[in-house]
């Protein structure tokens, strides 16, 4: 489940706070308002504004996993096909993209 404040954080910086709709709500994941908004331009977002940041933000999310995914994938293929080979034999384009990658996912995980 998404997080109101996540998806806050993500589309208008860190201008606003959350709280919990109804503090006697004990389940998992209670219902989630803000409680208060500091941006300097921007007015607070409505429940319709809400309801497309939530859908970009899912968006955004399923984008990133995918392209994290296909790095994975060809890092894993290129790590295959260089397996067995002498250092003579790699050629630099092999190499950097190896290092490219590695990089790319090392990233992703910070």
């Amino acid at each position: 489940m998404i997080s109101l404040a996540k998806v806050l954080e993500w589309k208008y910086g860190p201008v606003s706070g959350t709280k919990q709709k109804d503090t006697k709500d004990k389940s998992p994941n209670p219902g989630m308002i803000i409680s208060y908004w500091n941006h300097p331009t921007l007015q607070e977002p409505s429940e319709e504004r809400l309801a497309a940041d939530f859908l970009e933000y899912e968006a955004y999310i399923t984008d990133k996993n995918n392209k994290k995914k296909a790095i994975e994938d060809e890092f894993t293929d290129l790590k295959k096909s260089l397996k067995g080979k002498n250092k003579s034999e790699i050629k630099d384009s092999e190499a950097l993209e190896f290092i490219k990658l590695k990089m790319a996912l090392e990233l992703e995980m910070i």
